[in-house]
């Protein structure tokens, strides 16, 4: 795994124009993932969030009370692999009385 991301990284730098990259980020895992391979190819790049409401008109938006960001500031820290806060309080607010499938 270790080579592949090596590689990874290697042909961001090999590749990177003048002008950094355009990163076009949806904040899935793919997206996490090229970004954190930006990061630590240390090239430069802008990251722009692309929201894809088109490819789900049928998914109702929920808007949570606090952000991401608020809860980080909250809480004094991200979310973890054992402190998953993040989904009691952006996900798993909805659905009162009903049977939640997460992710």
């Amino acid at each position: 795994m270790q080579g592949t991301i090596n590689t990874a990284i290697k042909r961001l730098q090999s590749f990177c124009p003048p002008e950094g990259y355009y990163l076009a980020f949806s904040g899935g895992k793919d997206s996490l993932v090229l970004k954190q391979l930006a990061d630590e190819a240390a090239v430069p790049y802008d990251a722009h969030y692309n929201v894809t409401i088109l490819q789900y008109s049928d998914v109702i938006w929920d808007r949570p009370q606090r952000t991401m960001w608020q809860l980080i500031v909250r809480l004094g820290m991200p979310p973890t692999r054992t402190a998953r806060y993040c989904c009691r309080e952006l996900k798993e607010r909805g659905g009162i009385g009903r049977i939640v499938a997460l992710d």
